[in-house]
């Protein structure tokens, strides 16, 4: 099973692997370590499956809509990453894998996108989306 947190939320034991999906584990201004994101977090840090950063700062700075971020990001998993995201869902299917990112809620996020591609290639694999409010 994929699920999705904030990499701040708390561990929980039905997490198991916890996986950073973040490019960096830095503030919005790229340089400047975010000093509430701690190893203690996260298991594992993969950055392959985050986007690419000229795809972030043009989210950021509203030069594209999310379904635009959304379809960009899709096309960077499909040409660059779909082996990665296969061995993903291999190992989703034997153990619960929590994917992480900074974003509270998974509605705008990578982390929703990944898991709702990882399904659309394995569509037994199961796939939970935790909205978290604060």
């Amino acid at each position: 099973m994929l699920r999705s947190k904030c990499i701040l939320s708390e561990k929980e034991e039905s997490d198991w692997l916890r996986v950073s999906i973040m490019s960096r584990h830095t503030l919005k201004d790229w340089k400047t370590p975010d000093k509430r994101i701690t190893p203690e977090l996260y298991d594992s840090h993969l950055t392959e499956f985050a986007p690419l950063p000229a795809m972030v700062w043009k989210y950021y700075r509203d030069e594209i809509d999310f379904e635009t971020y959304k379809a960009e990001y899709l096309e960077h998993l499909k040409e660059n990453v779909k082996e990665k995201v296969i061995d993903l869902i291999s190992l989703a299917m034997k153990i619960d894998i929590t994917l992480l990112c900074i974003e509270e809620s998974p509605e705008f996020c990578h982390r929703k996108i990944l898991a709702e591609y990882a399904h659309e290639l394995a569509q037994e694999l199961m796939v939970g989306m935790k909205v978290e409010i604060r």
